[in-house]
């Protein structure tokens, strides 16, 4: 018999009074040693190919608030969830490929309208013929590298995984891992990980006419972080599968895809096999962990700046030789200004290149940066801005652009705009013009001026660790 899969739980994770991301369940009716977790957000969600007929789903809303609903539509049919319990949803008519809308009303029967969300469930599976020899003596390695080169040729390899340069929208973020029938990794070994980003997991495996189902695949995404990068859960793995590898004859070669969480943290998962012989058997052949890189919005940095803007300091004194007293303006060369600053790493090269060719820039460049895959040197511009570091650092402030010459290490060019002392009696010409005691208080004041400023920038752990080191005995 086949085994029928439904969608167990569909799980809106809330966070205040809005979704944050979406989780979709999958376990096997006849099977709940088969489990799959997959979070998605506007993106088609893979079903097994049995599920040709899904008309029903039991969905359970995480923290769902009080009078407040959730409204899930698909082919003209509305369905509302007004309990945050697991609830069947029956829709009367075939789900696939149809889009799925989702949407969370407030008490007020208002709409949130930043927590809607639109996919479509879509079969997943794929399967080729055998590319030689006669049906019945097909070669496993073989056949499995030719159907990665039917199918994903196109993919693009980067130091995190591999991604279809051709994507558009939110495919744009997914990143493609493989891996064989005994859990091996293919196309290389598993990758560093980029933060946010979001992976899919392809299990490629043989399959028999006869007996199409007798192996099948999941994916348990496990919390935490490991210190080894792979793990051998399972060291008698070639007994426990069986005919798999003994030499039995397959007919064809089919994929599983598995959608894994958006995480920043490490991610850690198991792949399962489950045979289905005499009785059914669950077995562990690895366990990765994709260890993330993380990307960044920006920096903090210690700025040594020099201003063209001038803060004199005015004084009333006794001219030489004259009963006349006259003003004295000191301090009004240029000077440095050690300053704190925040670059953020949206730079406007990559901006202007994303304009000419959108799908050339990754999407994690266009807001922040990965040193796993960093920008070119003619890339790092960004936006800067910054306080003097003195007891009225609010009154110094420091605007421009940041050239990242070498990590740790930045030029700064752009302005200051600063409070400064000023002497405003008209015709006054410093040490010169007469100037009473009334004259000198009515006419000192302040004002807020800007001039150019420029300098150089480090990275805040080095200036630390030079104090650190000359201050050492």
């Amino acid at each position: 018999m086949r085994t029928k899969w439904l969608l167990l739980s569909i799980i809106l994770l809330t966070s205040l009074h809005s979704f944050s991301q979406f989780q979709i369940e999958y376990i096997s009716i006849e099977n709940e040693m088969e489990t799959t977790s997959i979070f998605v957000k506007g993106k088609d969600v893979p079903v097994p190919e049995e599920n040709k007929d899904l008309k029903k789903i039991t969905v359970r809303c995480a923290n769902l608030l009080a009078n407040h609903k959730v409204e899930f539509t698909v082919g003209g049919k509305t369905v509302e969830l007004k309990t945050a319990n697991k609830t069947e949803l029956d829709f009367g008519i075939n789900i696939l490929d149809k889009e799925m809308v989702i949407k969370h009303f407030d008490a007020t029967s208002t709409e949130i309208r930043t927590d809607l969300i639109k996919f479509r469930f879509i079969l997943e599976k794929k399967e080729i013929d055998i590319p030689q020899g006669d049906k019945g003596n097909l070669s496993v390695e073989g056949s499995i590298d030719f159907y990665l080169a039917q199918y994903y040729s196109h993919l693009e390899i980067t130091p995190f995984g591999y991604i279809n340069p051709k994507a558009k929208g939110a495919e744009k973020k997914i990143v493609h891992v493989f891996f064989d029938y005994l859990g091996n990794s293919l196309l290389g070994t598993v990758p560093s990980g980029i933060s946010n980003a979001q992976y899919m997991v392809h299990i490629i495996y043989p399959i028999t006419l006869s007996e199409p189902n007798k192996v099948s695949y999941s994916i348990k995404q496990k919390t935490g972080s490991f210190s080894s990068a792979l793990l051998f859960n399972n060291t008698n793995i070639r007994s426990n599968l069986g005919s798999l590898q003994g030499g039995e004859k397959f007919d064809k070669v089919i994929e599983r895809k598995f959608l894994l969480a958006t995480s920043t943290d490490d991610i850690t998962f198991d792949i399962v096999a489950v045979t289905k012989d005499d009785k059914i058997e669950k077995t562990v052949l690895n366990t990765y962990d994709i260890k993330m890189s993380p990307t960044y919005h920006g920096s903090f940095d210690v700025g040594l700046v020099k201003t063209e803007l001038s803060n004199p300091t005015y004084n009333l004194v006794q001219l030489p030789g004259s009963t006349d007293q006259v003003v004295k303006a000191t301090d009004e060369s240029p000077k440095g200004v050690v300053t704190v600053m925040a670059s953020f790493y949206v730079s406007p090269i990559i901006l202007l290149e994303s304009l000419f060719d959108k799908d050339k820039i990754p999407f994690y460049k266009l807001t922040g940066r990965n040193f796993l895959d960093d920008h070119k040197i003619y890339e790092r511009f960004y936006p800067t801005i910054g306080v003097g570091v003195s007891d009225k650092s609010f009154e110094n402030i420091f605007y421009g652009i940041n050239w990242e010459l070498a990590r740790g290490l930045s030029i700064f060019g752009g302005w200051h705009y600063g409070k400064v002392n000023t002497f405003e009696m008209p015709n006054f010409v410093a040490g010169v013009t007469p100037v009473t005691s009334e004259q000198f208080a009515f006419y000192q004041n302040n004002r807020w001026k800007t001039s150019t400023a420029f300098g150089v920038k480090l990275d805040i752990m080095i200036v630390r660790n030079l104090f650190s080191a000359t201050s050492t005995p």
